[in-house]
């Protein structure tokens, strides 16, 4: 693990996220842009994942930080679901960072088809078991997904 960040040690430095896609493990949004998926029964998401700093990364569901996403527009309605935060263990990356080790599908409310070919932001918020929080916000261009 990064220097302070092994399970259940105390960690000392800022909690930092930084919020980006990425199937497997953290990715940049290349060129600024994420891509809208439609699901095979209809609905839509996009692939979120982040990549954080100075928080306990958790050995468990039971200890891990909560992590939740949200899309937003530029007039800032929620066009993803209201969908509380969820609890996995961050892995170490190559650059000795922690990251989710798989993208989270963040869906889309069933209205907002609106969305493509327009700016949203894609937002994240950490917050570990003992109230330390973390997150980040990244303006990006919604594309539809061609396999």
């Amino acid at each position: 693990m990064g220097c302070s960040d092994a399970p259940g040690t105390k960690v000392t430095e800022p909690a930092t996220a930084e919020v980006g896609t990425g199937v497997d493990l953290w990715e940049p949004f290349a060129n600024d842009i994420v891509y809208l998926v439609e699901g095979a029964q209809g609905g839509r998401h996009v692939i979120g994942n982040v990549k954080m700093t100075g928080m306990d990364p958790g050995t468990s569901r039971a200890d891990a930080p909560a992590t939740r996403f949200d899309l937003f527009r530029p007039d800032g309605s929620r066009a993803s679901q209201d969908i509380p935060p969820f609890h996995q263990p961050f892995v170490e990356t190559p650059d000795g960072k922690l990251s989710l080790p798989f993208g989270r599908i963040v869906f889309v409310d069933s209205l907002a088809a609106d969305i493509l070919d327009t700016m949203v932001e894609i937002r994240v918020e950490l917050t570990a078991e003992d109230g330390q929080t973390a997150g980040d916000a990244r303006w990006v261009l919604v594309k539809p997904y061609v396999p």
